[in-house]
């Protein structure tokens, strides 16, 4: 699996294009408003199973730097990402 950052992606479905994209299993961050882990079955067959994780974000909504946010329908969803079992396993850890 790989980690990014996410920047180049935004929206519900940025986790799924980005699985697409990658073709592989992927943990990114950066989307605010979502945090999600899918699955989805590819290879010969589909018989392989590959994720997608969606962390939210680590943002401080009291800190000037992101008073944008203060006036975004979609409120931050503050979490994180930790992947067991040699990268198969993903889970969100809310932090709120």
């Amino acid at each position: 699996f790989m980690t990014i950052h996410g920047m180049e992606y935004s929206g519900a479905a940025a986790t799924r294009k980005m699985l697409s994209h990658f073709g592989k299993s992927v943990a990114h961050g950066h989307l605010h408003s979502h945090a999600q882990i899918i699955y989805e079955k590819f290879g010969n067959g589909e018989t392989e199973l590959r994720w997608g994780a969606n962390a939210g974000c680590l943002i401080d909504v009291e800190q000037f730097a992101f008073d944008y946010e203060k006036r975004n329908s979609a409120k931050p969803i503050i979490g994180t990402i930790i992947v067991f079992n040699k990268g198969t396993t993903p889970v969100w850890l809310p932090l709120t």
